[in-house]
Order: C-alpha cells, then sequence, then structure tokens
C-alpha cells in the first residue's frame, strides 16, 4: 500500500488528486496512527474500503479518537497515503458520494447505491428494501 503523503506542511490537495483518491475509492486502505482518547490505548481498525477510510478518519474527532497520526494507506506502492487533514478535505468535498457505488442491476442497467444506509433488511443483493 501506499507509503508518500499528499500533503505536506500547511498544504492541501487539488483537484486532481482529491479526483484520483474518489477514482480509488472501492480498493482496500488501512488506518493507522489512530488514538482511541476514552480507553487511552492504539485503536486497532480493520481493514476497509477508502470510501470508509476516509469518512472514519475525517469524522473520528467527534467519536473520541486522536488522528493527529493517523495515515490512509491505500493503492499500490508509492500511492501517496492520506493524512487526517486529506480526509477533513475529501469528506468535505464528496461527502456521501465517496460512499456511493455504481452496480448492474439484473437487466444490465447502471446504478448508484450508498453504503451509508447499511443498517436494516436487505434484500438478496445487499441492496436495502424500502
Amino acid at each position: 500500500m501506499g507509503g508518500e503523503m499528499f500533503e505536506t506542511a500547511g498544504q492541501t490537495m487539488d483537484d486532481e488528486a482529491m479526483a484520483s483518491v474518489l477514482a480509488a475509492r472501492d480498493e482496500d486502505a488501512q488506518i493507522l496512527g489512530v488514538f482511541d482518547a476514552a480507553n487511552k490505548t492504539d485503536a486497532a481498525i480493520d481493514l476497509r474500503r477508502l470510501a470508509e477510510a476516509i469518512q472514519f478518519v475525517g469524522n473520528a474527532s467527534i467519536l473520541g479518537y486522536d488522528v493527529r497520526a493517523a495515515m490512509v494507506l491505500y493503492g499500490k506502492p508509492g500511492t501517496p497515503s492520506l493524512r487526517a487533514s486529506d480526509c477533513e478535505q475529501l469528506w468535505a468535498k464528496y461527502g456521501e458520494a465517496l460512499l456511493r457505488l455504481e452496480l448492474t442491476d439484473p437487466k444490465g442497467e447502471r446504478r448508484l447505491h450508498s453504503r451509508a444506509c447499511s443498517v436494516g433488511r436487505h434484500n438478496n443483493y445487499g441492496d436495502p428494501e424500502l
């Protein structure tokens, strides 16, 4: 997974870098460097989709986690890692769009599905029942 960082002190991601992360949102990602302030321990976070990792790190401080040292690693070696400020910037720009998946229904038509609503009853395809 990646190792370089998108950001250097005080700089933010440009639109091209953010678009490349959006395109990679379904890749596996690893989150490192998160501290659970309530339990005073390093948080063990499972491997997850890049979009979910961005959402978590971008909102982690609200949940009681210290993400000042956090990094999100994804993609091939050499892919820049994301820092907490990158995740906050990406979440502020794209929000739930990061969590949407393009799916093809049985008729071959494309549709969007949001994983943000993954709680509740689901049909056999993993989609929420309405």
